[in-house]
């Protein structure tokens, strides 16, 4: 039996209510070439999604939470989101290092990161 790497987010399948977030990188260094300690990074807040879990339904209402902007934009797996500070469940590297994703709530998650096309 192969061994399972956790760290691997695509083997997630979030609950409903739910998405994967892959964390974007941390900067490991300064411009200018000072090296952050660890301790000293904060931590991110920002990724992209890799799974969205399916939507929640209130019973007594019946509306359906799906993840969508206030504008009615549904955020979809591979768009760059933010999240709150404090929200989510961090998904360590197999080392114990670094956490390199989360599984969010839907509520969790506060913007939709519109990128500008490279040039």
């Amino acid at each position: 039996m192969t061994e399972l790497d956790l760290s691997d987010i695509s083997i997630y399948d979030p609950a409903p209510g739910y998405c994967t977030v892959q964390a974007d990188e941390q900067a490991k260094e300064t411009k200018s070439g000072i090296i952050i300690p660890q301790n000293a990074v904060r931590r991110q807040l920002a990724g992209t999604i890799v799974k969205i879990g399916l939507p929640v339904r209130d019973p007594e209402t019946g509306y359906e939470y799906k993840m969508e902007t206030s504008s009615g934009r549904v955020i979809k797996e591979g768009d760059r989101v933010i999240w709150v500070r404090h929200g989510g469940i961090g998904i360590e590297a197999p080392d114990g290092g670094e956490v390199l994703s989360y599984f969010l709530r839907f509520a969790e998650v506060i913007g939709y990161v519109e990128c500008a096309p490279s040039q």
